[in-house]
């Protein structure tokens, strides 16, 4: 049976070499655009073997607005998320993204289960970008307690394995806090809050709200 389904996995690349092989596997072109706008034009995203998920979006997204996509699971919503950022770019169309300067990036998201690298917690703060906090709107003290981890700032030079130590919900929490830290113009968030009870998701909330004037949620 092991053998029989490394054949399969086996078989599976093969094929989709093979579409890559007969210029079938396109891709989603990204572009900088003048202004704080996100614009989709004719965004189509494709399984690994080609087939399509989701196709001709087009839709464009102003600095303070909120879009929430809605769908039944497994319909390609998180495979949008990826997309937009450039994580999966099997597909076509164009993603416009806004200009910005080189010590941040267009956009930022914080997926359902976030990583957290090993090191301090004010390194996992500012991860990847170590010096994000050279210029920022929020301190990483300030960060954490727009979050509800506001117990944490006397141990944010502490290097313990944080991934372990933390709840779920505090990970997310954590992550939340990472992304107002980087002040990137876009955040998306991919179910971000379902570890959360209804309190600490109300308050995630309204942290969210107090930047999403100035960014595309």
């Amino acid at each position: 049976a092991s053998a029989r389904r490394v054949m399969d996995i086996v078989e599976a690349c093969d094929e989709v070499d093979g579409h890559a092989q007969r210029g079938e596997a396109s891709t989603i072109s990204y572009i900088e655009a003048e202004g704080g706008k996100l614009r989709l034009e004719k965004i189509g995203v494709r399984d690994p073997f080609g087939g399509p998920l989701l196709s001709g979006i087009d839709l464009e997204i102003a600095p303070g607005e909120t879009v929430h996509i809605l769908g039944d699971t497994s319909i390609g919503k998180t495979t949008l998320v990826r997309a937009l950022s450039g994580l999966w770019t099997r597909g076509e169309g164009a993603v416009h993204l806004p200009s910005v300067d080189r010590t941040r990036d267009p956009l930022i998201i914080v997926p359902q289960k976030p990583y957290l690298p090993l090191g301090t917690l004010r390194e996992i703060l500012t991860y990847p970008n170590l010096d994000a906090t050279a210029g920022a709107a929020l301190s990483a003290e300030t960060a954490l307690e727009q979050v509800g981890l506001g117990s944490l700032k006397s141990e944010l030079d502490q290097a313990v394995r944080w991934d372990h130590r933390l709840s779920s919900g505090e990970r997310q929490r954590l992550a939340i806090a990472r992304a107002l830290l980087a002040g990137a113009p876009i955040l998306l968030l991919d179910e971000s809050t379902s570890s959360l009870d209804g309190l600490n998701e109300k308050l995630l909330r309204d942290a969210i709200d107090r930047v999403a004037a100035e960014r595309t949620l």
